[in-house]
């Protein structure tokens, strides 16, 4: 039976459990969804005139996608036929076409854009563009977990839609890494939004005792207030997050301690980052981020709030306490690589002695008897400097100076008693420390191409760009729009966020 949480792996009949997500259906009831044979059956008769269905992806626990093509055109779409519930109300309907036009409204490079929609006697139906590319969950399968910097690259992505769509109203309700489509270029696009809940909450509710038996545990991307909100979009998010990390979903992973359950397959992961994913996981929505932005940026920043660390009244948008992290223990050092330390050390001391004597034999040395009174001499007399060696002086370097008696030395006193004493070299002053940067969060509508400063950093959006603190020019270009500029200040440790960029077509 195909497992009705990832519809992907299979329930085994001797663990009576997924082997691939690990989900185990409640007590001895397992639901069987439909065949697939049946919506495929119901498509291909359904939709026969309206589209030609080439290629069968895959289904969900209730639905089917195929790649189609519409009647003379070669372009490539994706179609996704949903079962209509029987006895659907007039109502139902209604509320599905207004779900599946919001999202069609919807345009974001990282939202897959919806083009048609209807119903027909068993099947609601939606096409989208074709992606070429493949879901998380088949790239986690074949690739294995993410690094740290590669999930971090995807949640900004994901979050940047979800934002993006939560702004406007629209949740999406059933995020896995199902919905998550990944190109060959590594651009990841969100679909699905919105419609797979509003064509489940048509559906006729069962008997009490019936949903007992059959509802079986939670999916473990909803969150335990099981309400339609963007706090339970960033819940399910945490979850995927974690599956990045782990490369599928741990084994009964409910989100009572994701901490404890991910530190055992990461270790290397920093704290800050198993801190960021314990609080969008919070049971409680109030203890989650303020929206998903917050979280992708606490992914990727660590910010420790100090005493006196920054300007008064200047906060980041995202302070998250966390303890000190310490990297894992190096491997004990052999014992050969200790005796060739330790020789190492010997030759090096041996050499500096041997040379510091001689740098201070080398040093010149003039000693300036404290009974002479010679003339002073002009400017670049070397005379002045030094006094000629006696006869028969063995040195040089260190002339024998005349006694004198108290006498003389009260009437000629010694010029050196007068010369001032030389003053210590001047210590340059030490550097400030480097301002904290601060960081930029933009996004416009449609997508544009995002110029920083004059320098092209790529296309919108941008998620958690570090700048330097000061005044920056920002830009966004793209063919057939009117540019749009404008120069902002951003303070140290600071967050802007300009996500409400409108581009305004040529006429």
């Amino acid at each position: 039976m195909i497992c009705p949480n990832c519809s992907a792996g299979e329930i085994s009949p001797l663990t009576r459990r997924c082997e691939l997500c690990g989900f185990t259906p409640h007590g001895t009831v397992a639901v069987q969804p439909p065949q697939a044979e049946t919506v495929d059956d119901l498509a291909r008769q359904e939709l026969g005139e309206r589209f030609r269905l080439d290629t069968f992806l895959g289904r969900g626990a209730a639905s089917a996608t195929y790649v189609a093509r519409e009647p003379g055109s070669d372009r490539q779409i994706v179609v996704k036929v949903i079962p209509r519930p029987a006895g659907a109300r007039p109502e139902d309907d209604e509320r599905y076409e207004r779900a599946v036009e919001a999202v069609a409204g919807l345009e974001h490079p990282h939202i897959v854009p919806v083009f048609d929609h209807g119903w027909t006697e068993h099947l609601y139906w939606y096409s989208m563009e074709y992606v070429h590319g493949r879901s998380l969950r088949n790239f986690l399968l074949q690739r294995g977990p993410l690094d740290l910097k590669a999930c971090q690259r995807v949640v900004a992505q994901v979050a940047s839609a979800l934002d993006y769509a939560h702004r406007r109203g629209i949740v999406h309700g059933c995020l896995k890494p199902e919905n998550i489509l990944v190109d060959a270029d590594g651009w990841v696009h969100v679909c699905d939004l919105l419609v797979t809940q509003t064509v489940a909450a048509s559906a006729p509710t069962p008997e009490p005792a019936e949903a007992r038996a059959d509802s079986g545990p939670r999916s473990p991307y909803v969150a335990p207030d099981e309400l339609s909100s963007p706090l339970s979009d960033q819940y399910a998010l945490a979850v995927v997050v974690t599956e990045c990390f782990a490369g599928a979903l741990l084994p009964g992973f409910g989100g009572a301690a994701p901490r404890a359950a991910l530190a055992a397959h990461r270790p290397d992961l920093p704290p800050h980052v198993m801190h960021a994913i314990e609080r969008a996981m919070s049971p409680k929505p109030i203890d989650r981020f303020p929206g998903v932005l917050d979280f992708a940026a606490a992914l990727e920043t660590l910010s420790v709030t100090l005493p006196d660390a920054r300007p008064s009244g200047r906060r980041s948008d995202v302070v998250l306490l966390v303890d000190e992290w310490e990297p894992p223990a190096a491997a004990p050092m052999s014992r050969r690589r200790m005796i060739g330390g330790g020789v190492v050390l010997v030759v090096v001391a041996v050499f500096v002695g041997m040379l510091l004597p001689a740098v201070f034999q080398r040093a010149p040395r003039t000693v300036v008897g404290p009974g002479t009174a010679a003339p002073a001499a002009p400017a670049g007399d070397s005379a002045a400097l030094r006094a000629p060696a006696p006869a028969g002086s063995t040195s040089a370097a260190r002339p024998a100076a005349p006694r004198a008696s108290a006498g003389s030395r009260a009437a000629a006193p010694s010029r050196t008693a007068a010369r001032p004493a030389p003053r210590a070299p001047a210590r340059a002053a030490p550097a400030p420390p480097p301002a904290e940067p601060g960081h930029l969060f933009v996004n416009a509508t449609p997508w544009g191409q995002l110029y920083l400063d004059g320098q092209l950093v790529g296309n919108t959006p941008r998620a958690n760009l570090a700048v330097p603190a000061g005044e920056h020019t920002i830009r966004v270009l793209r063919e057939g729009y009117e540019p749009w500029e404008r120069t902002i200040r951003v303070g140290a440790g600071e967050t802007v966020r300009l996500t409400d960029i409108t581009l305004v077509q040529r006429p």
